[in-house]
C-alpha cells in the first residue's frame, strides 16, 4: 500500500562541498520547464499504475525546492485530489527571501542550517549567513512544523562549538531537529581536496558531539531516531516510513521508491530522464528485488536506528529467523549494547556513536539463525513472536 510520494527538484545556485545528492542545476537553466513538465507526466504515469488514493505525506526535497513555490504547490493539488495528505513538506535554504505565505499548502518547513558559524558555513560552502537562518526560521514557526538540519564533526570544529548551534536552534522555537555526522562523499568537493593531500582536521572522537546531544533531548524533544529529534507528535511522518520499511514513491532525477519487496531507482541524469518521460518511458535505472536474508538485514539496520521501537522480533519472525536463537546469542555477547524488551531490540543510546558497528555485528549473528537457507518454511518455525 503506497504510504507516501517523494518528489526530488535538483536545482540551487550553488552545490555545498559535501552533497553528494543530483542538485546543483542552476534554477535559470533551460532545464527548468523541461524538468517539471516531466514530473508531472511522471507522476500521470504512476498515478494509472498504483492506487494514491492511501498516500498520506508528500515530500519535496533538494535541492532547494523552494525555489519553486508554484510548480510543487501544483505537484501538491494534483496528490491532493487522490487522497487527504497529512504532512507535506517543503526543504528551503534559509537565504532565499522566504515568505510562509508561498507555501500555504504545506505543513512542514525543513530548513537546511547546518551551523550558525560563518566559520562553519563557509567550509561547507553554503551560500546563507546565521542571521538568514535566524530570520528565515522565525519567519516559518507561525505557520508550519519546523525543522532545521545540523551538520557535526566538522574540520577543527569542538563539541562546546556544536552545543552553542544547538542552542541556539532551540532558542527559535523548532520542533524537529535532524543532526548529520558530516561525512565526506566520493566525488564531493570536500572529498577531491582530501584526495588532493589537503588535511581538513576532522574530528577524531566523535563520541563527544554525541554526549551534547543530550541537551537536546533534555530540551523536552524525544530522539526517535538516531538522527532525529522532535517534541511530542512532531516526527515527520514521512521520514517514518522509510524506517518502518512502508511503500512509497520517489519521482524525479535520482529519486529513489520502494512498492512491496522491490526498490528502485530513477536515472541520475536529467536529460535523459527529461527525455524518456517525453517518450512515455519510465525513467527507472536501478531494479532490486529485496528477498531472502536481505530481508531481515534491512529490518535490522532500519530497526536499530528506530531509538523508541527499535527492531521488531515479530517481523524477523515471520521471515524467517529463529529468533529464540538469535536472542539467546545477542543476550550472551552484546547484552551491554542493547536493550531486550518483550518483542523487540533497541540500542543502549549511550553506544549510539559505533551503532554501524553494532548492527553489522547483528546481521552476522542472524545469518547464522536464519531458517530458509536450510530448505525450512514459516510453519516450521514453532515458537510465537
Amino acid at each position: 500500500m503506497l504510504k507516501g510520494l517523494y518528489v526530488h527538484v535538483p536545482f540551487c545556485f550553488r552545490k555545498c562541498y559535501y552533497c553528494d545528492f543530483v542538485s546543483g542545476i542552476s534554477p535559470k537553466s533551460d532545464y527548468v520547464q523541461e524538468y517539471f513538465e516531466a514530473l508531472n507526466n511522471e507522476l500521470k504515469i504512476y498515478s494509472y499504475l498504483y492506487d494514491f488514493s492511501t498516500i498520506k505525506t508528500l515530500y519535496f526535497g533538494g535541492g532547494t525546492p523552494s525555489l519553486f513555490p508554484k510548480e510543487i504547490a501544483k505537484i501538491s493539488e494534483f496528490i491532493s485530489r487522490f487522497s487527504s495528505i497529512e504532512e507535506i513538506t517543503v526543504e528551503a535554504n534559509p537565504y532565499y527571501n522566504f515568505s510562509p505565505y508561498d507555501f500555504e499548502f504545506a505543513t512542514r518547513i525543513s530548513f537546511g542550517v547546518q551551523t550558525f558559524s560563518e566559520k562553519y558555513l563557509k567550509i561547507l560552502g553554503r551560500d546563507h549567513s546565521s542571521k538568514d537562518s535566524v530570520r528565515s526560521i522565525q519567519k516559518a514557526t507561525d505557520f508550519f512544523s519546523v525543522n532545521a538540519d545540523l551538520i557535526f564533526g566538522m574540520p577543527k570544529q569542538s563539541p562546546a562549538e556544536y552545543l552553542e548551534d544547538i542552542k541556539k536552534l532551540l532558542s527559535l522555537g523548532v520542533d524537529h531537529i535532524s543532526c548529520y555526522l558530516l561525512e565526506i562523499h566520493e566525488g564531493t568537493l570536500l572529498w577531491k581536496m582530501m584526495s588532493s593531500g589537503l588535511s581538513l582536521d576532522l574530528p577524531e572522537n566523535i563520541e563527544d558531539f554525541f554526549d551534547v546531544q543530550e541537551y537536546i533531548e533534555e530540551a523536552g524533544f524525544v530522539r526517535y531516531e538516531v538522527s532525529n529529534f522532535a517534541k511530542p507528535s512532531s516526527e515527520c511522518k514521512h521520514n517514518l516510513l522509510y524506517w518502518n520499511r512502508e511503500d512509497f514513491l520517489g519521482v524525479g532525477v535520482s529519486a529513489w521508491s520502494k512498492i512491496e519487496n522491490v526498490r528502485f531507482c530513477n536515472t541520475k541524469n536529467i536529460r535523459e530522464y527529461i527525455n524518456n518521460l517525453r517518450e512515455g518511458k519510465l525513467p527507472i535505472e536501478v531494479f532490486d528485488k529485496i528477498e531472502g536474508f536481505r530481508v531481515v538485514e534491512e529490518i535490522i539496520f532500519l530497526g536499530l536506528r528506530k531509538i523508541q521501537d527499535g527492531i521488531s522480533l515479530g517481523e524477523l519472525y515471520k521471515e524467517g529467523l529463529d529468533v529464540s536463537g538469535f536472542l539467546d546469542t545477542l543476550k550472551s555477547m552484546y547484552s551491554d549494547f542493547l536493550i531486550f524488551d518483550e518483542n523487540r531490540i533497541r540500542i543502549n543510546k549511550q553506544h549510539i556513536p559505533v551503532i554501524d558497528e553494532i548492527t553489522a555485528r547483528l546481521i552476522v549473528v542472524a545469518e547464522r539463525f536464519y531458517k530458509f537457507k536450510d530448505g525450512l518454511n514459516k510453519i516450521e518455525l514453532s515458537r510465537n513472536y
